[in-house]
């Protein structure tokens, strides 16, 4: 079940090594019909697609940015927590594709779901 949906832009050319971004305050309403919509649409392409898994790997066992600032989200689990956790997670990205040459911008959407079957 949806439970948190945001959406962010982040805007770069190719060949650039700046990026900029513009960030949503709110979270979407995870109960509206276009946000249930989206996000179905959203599933539906990683499951019919080729869906990538990583790892967060740090020289000599230290913690990665991004797992601090999910490590944040998790322990506050509220939706002021999670706006900042996505525009954190944004920044980190934006850090990333400045390096990245070929790398261009477009919409970001982060998602927050709860199991069903746990509840």
């Amino acid at each position: 079940m949806l439970t948190r949906l945001i959406a962010h832009q982040i805007t770069k050319k190719a060949h650039q090594t700046t990026a900029s971004l513009r960030f949503r305050d709110t979270i979407l309403p995870a109960d509206a019909p276009v946000a249930v919509e989206l996000f179905d649409q959203l599933r539906d392409s990683f499951r019919n697609g080729n869906p990538v898994a990583g790892a967060f790997l740090t020289a000599g066992g230290t913690v990665s940015p991004f797992q601090q600032i999910l490590t944040r989200y998790l322990e506050a689990n509220t939706d002021p927590a999670f706006v900042t956790f996505t525009r954190d997670a944004m920044s980190l990205l934006r850090n990333e594709m400045a390096g990245q040459q070929a790398a261009t911008g477009g919409q970001t959407i982060k998602a927050w779901m709860k199991d069903k079957r746990a509840s």
